[in-house]
């Protein structure tokens, strides 16, 4: 049984590394949830949970070697299966992740946890990579087209329109609701600037998405 004010957030790393998971808190928070973020701790210098602005924040600890590609996916495993149990251990109405390092678990929680799954993407990684021939980059494209077409919502947050929405391809953005979030307004790129029409997804912007990009 979930609870309709219960938010969960989720991001391998630091959650205010960006504004992206803050600004997400803040809204949900102002439309009545219970806000409850998981985040990765790399440094191991945060304590296991803490309380800011009214939310929870729940730090997994966990180190791998740069470079090391082993250690590094074997921290993905360890991190999915501790968000699987994170997710099974309460009753959420309503998930965020971010991007696909915390997308896949949240996925393979839904076939036995019902939620609201929302899959906010800020730089897909497969799109990152469409060109290259790696074999670990080609799984993570195909991983996260996999994913996309399981969730209840896309918010693409990235300024290459044409480029985005088009990655998760037609099918996916016409069966799932998808929003694209500018990283800068119109005015900024150009005043004649104008949308491109991507099959129906919806362009919005609410302000500035990131500090680092003013």
């Amino acid at each position: 049984m979930t609870c309709d004010r219960q938010a969960l957030l989720i991001r391998m790393g630091p959650y205010d590394m960006t504004q992206a998971i803050p600004r997400a808190a803040s809204t949900l928070q102002e439309m009545g949830y219970d806000i409850t973020i998981l985040s990765l701790d790399r440094h191991k210098n945060k304590p296991d949970v803490e309380n800011i602005n009214g939310w929870q924040i729940i730090w997994y600890h966990s180190t791998y070697k740069p470079g090391h590609k082993l250690s590094f996916l074997w921290m993905w495993v360890r991190w999915w299966v501790w968000v699987i149990h994170k997710i099974y251990s309460g009753h959420y109405y309503l998930v965020q992740a971010s991007n696909l390092e915390s997308v896949v678990p949240c996925v393979l929680a839904k076939y036995i946890r019902r939620f609201k799954l929302i899959f906010d993407v800020r730089d897909p990684w497969g799109m990152n990579s469409a060109h290259s021939h790696n074999l670990l980059m080609r799984t993570f494209k195909t991983l996260e087209r996999w994913a996309a077409a399981r969730v209840d919502g896309i918010v693409l947050s990235q300024g290459i329109l044409d480029k985005t929405g088009l990655y998760f391809g037609k099918k996916v953005c016409s069966l799932i609701p998808a929003v694209q979030v500018l990283n800068v307004p119109g005015r900024d790129i150009a005043t004649d600037y104008c949308p491109p029409n991507l099959n129906g997804i919806r362009i919005n912007f609410s302000g500035h998405i990131s500090y680092v990009r003013n």
